[in-house]
């Protein structure tokens, strides 16, 4: 359609609107449609004949949540007229006082009447009066209606148009967004300011097929269009596993991302793929806007120049505000400092100033001086850009700590996790049955295969978990739903179903030692014994690494026999244990490899023990990893001695990688002592002809053998005894020198007894096994010595923290002195990861969450 030809439908339309409806000039006409025409003829329509168009949003599938929001709907804009569809009107048969009028039957009264007066003339339009009202989504109770002037909406384009590339970056516009979102408005109107071709579809042509977007973006030259990063992922995440496209995106100049935060890792990774079919090289623009702004008010342009993950900061910036805008964080009495979290504020041209027939909330959604309550939280770094974190009203508080929504769901669309519908998960805060307090909740859409018994009840479904235009579900409208009673039945029978068909499923104890096996993992867990059976990996059950070394210890007393941690580790189910544990099975041989995390997608994480030889610490790590996940542990734990030299260890764990994972690519990563051993692994990997794209040194340095040289007996069980939280660490320091003056039993004897008591009981330990442990991480450093680093890697990635007192002084020092060492030993610049918490806790339970993300923003930027 050419816009002369819009145009002349438009006036005819307008005509017949004024004439058949009789409606005056500056009457509201609600334009409820489910496609691009539809909504963009009747908008000029109403617009050339002086009404003031409100588009509708989808009307919920929930009757009862239809009739709600239609009835507040025809209050707050005061009775107004409905067009619509003759195949959409059955929608509003709830409700039949309302005034509906429909499309087919204004043209019948046209053909019966064919008057071709003129429109009557409107006139000077006021610029600060409406143009048109569209509506907030409701996630936060019922929807309000913004009023959109003539004024600003021309501000907005313009602002645009001076910040986005001007015209020419709008020359030709791609929209798959539905009009009752205000993105889709900002795209039709840029196209025509820029006197530019656009072309609109529908969204679900192209949400399940990235390859017919592509192509689109390809016939028709487009310039610009928009999208949320969950479809950023999608398209990112199909160009990397499909073979190279014959695929021309020459003309591609802009490709906003808003509507929701935007993944730093995904940006740069998609923007890498698209270049490579000739896109521009600055693409991805993440933006921040709202209905009330129309649309976006902030851009960032320079989104290809953000390092991976800076600290915490996860998600891109939302950019600089365009002309005649302005940003600012607030707390509750001062402007917030440079990156100090508080409420968003915004002011300027784009900003509205009321919502419809409602004082009061127009009333509460200013400052004093101007500026519009966002309900945003954020942070503005040294640099000026500003950060969003999450909303206000959605955070949840639970014992005073604050959950961003928002980061919960990534994470968890993330992960991939099987059962659950991606793009259907919200996180809210929900208190169950009589609990005393409130607990963080996955609502998500199970999708499990047709022949598990757990199917049968689904409690959340479509009707409820119900997307907006842009894909939004409604935190709050699910927590009304959740908390009816008629949805905690449906809850509970899931909930059966779930119990019943896990403990059909379990596999009870065999034999008297199994029985003893599971009796203690029950009791040491807290998990009744219905509700697992012998072949359920322990890991499953939540195991940390204390219930670990308890559970063990409450094992060798039921069962009268010593039992190694690492058995454990390696036979994860209690039949696998039993067997381990049965007198006559004789296998004692030493394999260094621990399963940590079975599951998962992606290649597989290889994690190296640090000085201690234990692999313990990775244990909350592996959880939180979406891959499968290995460590090595140390030779020496069952008496089969020790480690003679480096290259005899790097050779053990060569052969026992290539065992487990026998082709590449590889990723591997060390911790502290561990990493040099990953370093020599990895040359081995990549001398065989093996590929390996990720190496991570946590917090170890290349150049090591003056620190292995301080390290003697005493200062390897102190510093053990720091590791497992016995002793402080000022203590350990101190304590040293008069240790070194008696023996070792001694120094065994004087460290017992100052050891937190609790601490000792909750290990499990003996004055036998901490020595043992204390001799073993002692023999690793003395191999170690004489070890200088030689040869390179492909790439290297550091993960520091704040260092050890006799390593550095600050941070800074740390990083831009030792650790730098290691781009003299790898062919690619090295990766800085700057990661929460000190040396000896930046993987304890504190901070491992946020190591986590860290980790796995690097895997995906390595193309893990």
């Amino acid at each position: 359609m050419s816009y002369g030809e819009l145009l002349a439908k438009a006036t005819r339309n307008g005509h017949i609107l004024r004439r058949e409806l009789s409606l005056d000039a500056g009457s509201m006409i609600v334009l409820h449609f489910d496609n691009a025409e539809d909504n963009i003829i009747w908008l000029w329509s109403a617009l050339l004949s002086g009404l003031i168009p409100v588009f509708s949003t989808p009307l919920p599938l929930s009757t009862e949540q239809r009739i709600n929001h239609l009835s507040h709907l025809d209050k707050l804009l005061q009775h107004p007229t409905y067009l619509t569809r003759l195949r959409l009107s059955n929608q509003f048969l709830e409700r039949p006082y309302l005034k509906i009028e429909t499309v087919e039957s204004i043209h019948a009264w046209c053909i019966q009447r064919p008057d071709k007066a003129p429109l009557p003339e409107l006139g000077n339009i006021d610029p600060s009066t409406a143009a048109m009202l569209m509506l907030t989504s409701g996630s936060t109770g019922h929807a309000k209606a913004v009023v959109l002037t003539h004024k600003q909406i021309l501000a907005s384009h313009s602002g645009k148009l001076k910040s986005c590339g001007g015209t020419d970056a709008h020359k030709s516009v791609l929209n798959w967004i539905g009009f009752d979102h205000v993105a889709a408005m900002e795209g039709h109107l840029l196209a025509i300011a820029s006197c530019g071709s656009q072309v609109h579809v529908q969204a679900s042509d192209v949400v399940g097929n990235p390859l017919y977007f592509l192509r689109l973006m390809e016939r028709h030259k487009i310039t610009r269009t928009m999208a949320p990063n969950f479809f950023l992922d999608k398209l990112d995440r199909y160009l990397e596993d499909t073979a190279p496209l014959d695929l021309d995106l020459g003309a591609w100049r802009i490709f906003i991302s808003g509507g929701e935060a935007v993944i730093t890792d995904t940006v740069l990774s998609l923007q890498r793929c698209l270049e490579t079919y000739g896109a521009s090289s600055n693409l991805v623009f993440p933006a921040f806007g709202m209905t009330e702004t129309f649309a976006g008010c902030t851009f960032n342009l320079e989104s290809n120049e953000e390092s991976p993950l800076p600290n915490h900061r996860r998600f891109a910036s939302i950019g600089k505000c365009i002309p005649g805008m302005e940003i600012r964080i607030t707390t509750p009495d001062h402007v917030a400092s440079i990156g100090e979290e508080g409420n968003v504020e915004i002011r300027g041209t784009n900003v509205f100033s009321e919502y419809f027939n409602n004082t009061e909330a127009t009333s509460a959604a200013f400052t004093e001086d101007g500026f519009f309550i966002t309900g945003d939280i954020g942070f503005i770094d040294g640099k000026g850009n500003p950060y969003l974190v999450g909303r206000a009203k959605e955070t949840i508080l639970i014992n005073s700590v604050h959950h961003y929504p928002d980061v919960i769901e990534n994470s968890i669309e993330h992960d991939r996790i099987d059962g659950v519908t991606p793009g259907f998960t919200r996180a809210l805060d929900h208190r169950k049955d009589q609990a005393a307090t409130e607990q963080v909740c996955i609502a998500f859409l199970p999708c499990y295969e047709s022949d598990n018994i757990s199917a049968a009840v689904k409690p959340l479904d479509e009707v409820i978990l119900q997307k907006s235009s842009l894909g939004k579900i409604s935190r709050l409208k699910i927590k009304q739903i959740i908390q009816k009673t008629e949805q905690v039945d449906r809850q509970r029978v899931y909930e059966q179903s779930i119990q019943e068909h896990t403990r059909a499923s379990r596999i009870a104890p065999r034999n008297s030692m199994e029985a003893a096996l599971h009796h203690v993992a029950s009791k040491c867990l807290g998990i009744p014994t219905t509700d697992f059976g012998v072949e359920s990996p322990l890991f499953d059950l939540g195991v940390t690494s204390i219930e670990l070394l308890q559970m063990r210890r409450h094992m060798e007393m039921a069962l009268g026999i010593t039992i190694q941690t690492g058995t454990i580790l390696q036979n994860t189910t209690i039949h696998s244990l039993a067997q381990a544990l049965d007198p006559s099975h004789d296998d004692n041989a030493y394999d260094p490899v621990v399963t940590l995390q079975p599951r998962g997608k992606g290649i597989p994480l290889w994690l190296v023990h640090p000085g201690v030889g234990d692999v313990l610490v990775f244990l909350e790590l592996a959880k939180q990893m979406d891959r499968p996940v290995y460590a090595l542990r140390a030779k020496g734990f069952r008496g089969e001695g020790y480690f003679a030299t480096v290259p005899e260890a790097a050779g053990t764990y060569f052969g026992a990688i290539k065992a487990k994972q026998p082709e590449g690519p590889y990723a591997l990563a060390g911790y502290c002592y561990g990493a040099m051993l990953a370093f020599e692994t990895s040359k081995l990997l990549e001398a065989n002809g093996d590929g390996v794209r990720f190496l991570g040194s946590f917090d170890l340095p290349p150049h090591i053998k003056w620190r292995m040289r301080q390290l003697d007996w005493v200062t390897c069980l102190t510093h053990l005894a720091f590791f497992l939280d016995l002793v402080t660490e000022e203590f350990s320091h101190e304590i040293i020198p008069h240790l070194r003056q008696g023996t070792r039993e001694d120094a065994l004897r004087h460290l017992i007894e100052a050891s937190k008591d609790a601490r000792w009981a909750d290990l499990a330990l003996t004055s036998e096994s901490l020595g043992s442990w204390a001799t073993l991480a002692h023999e690793l450093h003395v191999i170690a010595v004489d070890y200088e680093p030689e040869g390179s890697v492909q790439c290297i990635d550091i993960f520091y923290a704040e260092p050890l007192r006799i390593c550095a002084a600050t941070k800074s020092e740390w990083v831009s002195g030792p650790l730098m060492e290691w781009n003299s030993f790898s062919r690619k610049d090295v990766g800085l990861h700057d990661c929460p918490g000190g040396h000896y806790t930046m993987l304890s339970g504190e901070f491992v969450e946020g190591f986590a993300n860290i980790l796995k923003g690097v895997l995906t930027t390595r193309k893990l």
